[in-house]
């Protein structure tokens, strides 16, 4: 439900965003900024709580070029994109969980390692239904936490990235994009390690191995 919410935007690239020090100095404190600033609709803020990189790849998979891709990457994500991505998100939220984000509850983190770098589970669940799940945070370059995208929902999207990457071309662009997506290695690992919200089935599990080797 959460990645499906977390997966829908029609903005193209224009205007960028340009962040400054990421992060939180806990997990928790992380994913608790992360909710306050989707939940104001200050959509902004969660620049420094996400990693753009993982964002612009999600995004990508609504139709943009390898162009469109690389620009993101190199240059920064649009404004009118982070937008509609937790635009997005919060309506979906609200839709398939009828609670809206305020009704979410941080819990404890627990740290743990992939391929030398430092990720975390953090419990989260819904106030009123008492449903709940793990979401992942990882440490950045400078020591401080955000949210994995990839590691908390990569495992949704490992067949539409799949089809994304079998749909690029041999050009620079492409090339990057590919490059970026190979990046997420560790995060997709840590997803099959720590399986977020339960266990991963047979056949998703088998679409993370093959997206890894194929990226």
């Amino acid at each position: 439900m959460l990645a499906v919410a977390a997966c829908t935007t029609a903005s193209q690239p224009g205007s960028t965003t340009t962040t400054t020090l990421a992060g939180a100095s806990s997990p928790e404190d992380a994913l608790t900024a992360l909710f306050d600033a989707v939940g104001r609709g200050e959509y902004q803020d969660t620049a420094v709580l996400t990693f753009d990189d993982q964002l612009a790849l999600l995004v990508s998979l609504e139709g943009y070029d390898s162009a469109d891709t690389a620009s993101m990457l190199t240059d920064g994500l649009p404004d009118s994109v982070r937008d509609s991505f937790w635009e997005s998100f919060a309506a979906g939220f609200l839709t398939f969980s009828e609670e809206d984000l305020s009704g979410v509850l941080i819990g404890e983190s627990e740290e743990f390692s992939v391929e030398g770098k430092g990720f975390a589970t953090v419990a989260v669940a819904l106030r009123e239904s008492g449903s709940s799940g793990n979401w992942i945070a990882r440490r950045d370059s400078q020591g401080r936490w955000r949210l994995d995208l990839f590691a908390t929902f990569g495992p949704s999207f490992a067949s539409p990235l799949r089809e994304w990457v079998a749909e690029l071309g041999s050009d620079p662009d492409s090339e990057m994009a590919r490059g970026a997506l190979a990046d997420q290695r560790a995060s997709l690992l840590a997803a099959l390690q720590a399986q977020p919200f339960g266990p991963i089935g047979s056949e998703t599990m088998a679409e993370v191995d093959r997206l890894l080797v194929e990226s």
